[in-house]
């Protein structure tokens, strides 16, 4: 949480508050514009539109729920995820996906900032 805020305040030039008592919703604009930024997913090799649900604190760690709509078949979902490693290199990134009705995790860490699963 603490590096979110650390990160969103040098991206965004302003005070971030994700995850405490002062939250606000430019607070919750900052996360989801750095997230569209950071964050990529592609469908069967097609870039589709991220809809940003929610966001919870769990022990200083922000989980955030993310959905896309409208994918009728999945052959193959290729996850960018640069969120964090741009203000620290040991920084950990775990995307746990539920596809299917398998559910499958990916870590991704310093270099390792893509991964593709194939179904």
């Amino acid at each position: 949480m603490d590096d979110l805020n650390v990160v969103l305040e040098k991206n965004f030039k302003k005070r971030a508050n994700i995850g405490e008592t002062s939250e606000n919703e430019e607070d919750l604009k900052m996360l989801k514009k750095y997230l569209e930024d950071n964050f990529t997913i592609k469908i069967n090799g097609k870039a589709k539109p991220i809809q940003f649900l929610s966001k919870e604190i769990d022990n200083n760690v922000v989980v955030s729920y993310l959905r896309i709509n409208e994918v009728s078949k999945i052959s193959s979902i290729e996850i960018e995820n640069k969120v964090l490693l741009d203000l620290n290199s040991d920084q950990q990134n775990i995307i746990q996906t539920n596809i299917n009705g398998k559910k499958k995790s990916m870590m991704f860490e310093g270099e390792n900032y893509s991964d593709i699963l194939k179904f």
